[in-house]
């Protein structure tokens, strides 16, 4: 008797584990299908609208990525999307003249890049993967690091918003060339 109940018990200590195992699984599975795939739409509307309708995106993906984030019950990269929306955002007030708002979204951005750099040194410690790990102050990003970074990962996808509007350099800075955004750079 003790035998059946000692396999028994042993079969069902390993089920439960198997559950926490594939509860996670599923969690990071909806966030592919779901979640990832909702932030692709945004950003594509981000790269092929005019500045309004790339602000509208922009503020898509914060919005539910703050949603999201509050149901969370596993680590994902949501503060990073954050973080590079409210630098993309930065970048546009910037462009429109706007250096007060543009100051508070970088402020903001490196604010998300410290949560995100703290969650996820959290998720690499509970999952037992081996990182560096940066302080507050190195993970929070100066502005002309935001500026280069969003411009950098601008180089891969034709974003409408900055395109020259006859014959203007409307929204770009004096000598850079054509920008691009990667949905791709900023979350991956």
């Amino acid at each position: 008797m003790f035998g059946k109940m000692k396999h028994l018990l042993a079969i069902a200590l390993l089920l439960s584990l198997c559950g926490c195992t594939s509860q996670e699984e599923r969690f990071r599975r909806d966030m592919q299908q779901r979640y990832e795939a909702t932030c692709d739409h945004y950003f594509s509307i981000y790269a092929s609208s005019d500045r309004d309708g790339a602000k509208k995106a922009l503020g898509q993906i914060v919005d539910f990525s703050l949603s999201e984030r509050e149901q969370a019950k596993h680590y994902w990269r949501f503060n990073l999307l954050i973080a590079y929306s409210q630098a993309r955002l930065a970048v546009i007030a910037e462009s429109e003249g706007n250096r007060e708002e543009a100051e508070r979204l970088f402020a903001s951005a490196s604010d998300y890049m410290v949560l995100q750099n703290r969650t996820f040194s959290q998720e690499c410690r509970r999952t037992h993967v081996n990182r560096p790990e940066y302080s507050d102050a190195e993970a929070r990003f100066t502005p002309d690091r935001w500026r280069h970074n969003v411009e950098a990962l601008d180089q891969k996808e034709n974003v409408k918003w900055k395109e020259p509007q006859g014959g203007a350099n409307w929204g770009q800075p004096s000598g850079s060339g054509t920008n691009r955004t990667s949905a791709a750079g900023s979350r991956r």
